[in-house]
């Protein structure tokens, strides 16, 4: 159960960073006066400074790490790496032939 909720904790920041920065562009156009404003726009540079810390280092993100903590302790299956870097490293260099394997 905690580990769910990491996960939508984890959910809701890939949004904020993704579709943060879609509002921003959206924003300016439209002009939108939250998407100017300096709390907004700090917060949305340092969550994707995180994520570019995180790859830099090579490090597994701590969501991800707690998650796995959490359903490693309740005997759930945890996967040993992240879902999006497993999924990613699956589908790498696929193109829109399927492929048997």
């Amino acid at each position: 159960m905690l580990a769910d909720a990491v996960v939508v904790i984890h959910a809701a920041y890939v949004v904020f960073v993704v579709f943060g920065l879609a509002a921003i562009l959206i924003g300016v156009v439209l002009e939108w006066e939250w998407v100017r404003g300096f709390c907004f726009r700090l917060w949305h540079l340092v969550a994707i400074a995180l994520v570019c810390l995180e790859a830099i280092l090579g490090v597994m993100c701590p969501l991800t790490t707690l998650e796995g903590s959490l359903r490693a302790r309740a005997g759930q299956w945890s996967a040993p790496e992240s879902a999006i870097g497993n999924s990613s490293a699956k589908n790498a260099g696929s193109s829109l032939i399927p492929q048997a394997g």
